[in-house]
């Protein structure tokens, strides 16, 4: 299982099993590396986050939409 600790505001401790097969990977990982992987999958998750707010929006203004129509035609 791969370990992250924070030392400090800015500073964290990255620990994994070396000879894990699925681990090793990271043996040769440098601090950019690092960085770079962190930065991909939280840009990620902002767009993912970004398009879910947006998704249930637009999902709620056509619910509000649809009852409105209905109930004007109901009324007609």
């Amino acid at each position: 299982m791969i370990n992250v600790t924070q030392k400090s505001e800015n500073t964290f401790t990255i620990e994994w099993d070396e000879n894990d097969p699925q681990e090793s990977i990271f043996n040769a990982f440098t601090e950019e590396d690092f960085i770079e992987v962190l930065r991909h999958y939280a840009e990620k998750s902002l767009v993912e986050s970004k398009y879910s707010k947006q998704s249930r929006e637009e999902s709620q203004e056509t619910n509000y939409n649809d009852e409105i129509y209905h109930k004007t035609n109901e009324a007609s």
